[in-house]
């Protein structure tokens, strides 16, 4: 405290003839890299209040999640790429498509899908973890392809934050086994001419969340 004291009243002294202004400190080079970050925090968000109405707070807190998810990335999956990050610490690869990147990735391995239209047929078996980004109107829509299901689940992934839907025959999502998770996802089925389809199938031997 007697340092803290001695410091406030030397600050308040005049300075003495010929002496000069203590120059200011500039940022170090962890203060750039938490400008970056700041910088690609910022862009996100206008991004996204350019999709929608919504206070910027509410922007900033969806861009900052979204910048997470890209920095834990191991695959990432985008209509444009150009419109996807690279935060400080990333070290992501681009993959073509959802079922490319779950092909790939290994068991723990997190999936980043970016805002945008996919049309394919998904089948997961393994432990790994696929989050779309964006808000609820940004959120990337997966549609199936084909008469197939859209999304198969077989083991304990995790999905979050995604569209999903389909216009076949077929269940939009259909759990195999296992014990998977499905976190603030909108899933729909649009099919016509056959009766007691549902948007979601659980079979017998699966217990998702």
């Amino acid at each position: 405290e007697r340092a803290s004291l001695n410091a406030e009243v030397q600050a308040q002294l005049p300075l003495a003839d010929g002496a000069a202004e203590p120059p200011e400190e500039g940022p170090s080079l962890v203060d750039e890299h938490a400008y970056r970050d700041i910088d690609g925090l910022l862009e996100q968000a206008q991004q996204v209040l350019g999709s929608a109405t919504f206070d910027l707070d509410a922007a900033i807190i969806q861009a900052a999640m979204d910048q997470e998810m890209l920095r834990d990335a191991a695959y990432v999956v985008a209509a444009d790429r150009t419109k996807v990050g690279r935060p400080q610490g990333a070290s992501y690869s681009f993959a073509p498509s959802i079922a490319a990147a779950v092909e790939h990735a290994k068991d723990g391995d997190l999936i980043v899908v970016a805002p945008g239209r996919y049309e394919e047929n998904v089948r997961i078996m393994k432990n790994v973890r696929v989050v779309g980004l964006g808000r609820i109107e940004q959120r990337p829509l997966l549609i199936a392809a084909d008469n197939e299901t859209t999304l198969s689940i077989d083991g304990s992934a995790r999905i979050e934050n995604f569209n999903i839907a389909t216009r076949k025959k077929l269940h939009a999502v259909h759990f195999v086994g296992g014990q998977s998770v499905l976190l603030r996802c909108d899933v729909t089925s649009f099919a016509e001419g056959r009766r007691g389809e549902s948007a979601i199938h659980v079979a017998a031997r699966a217990n998702p969340i």
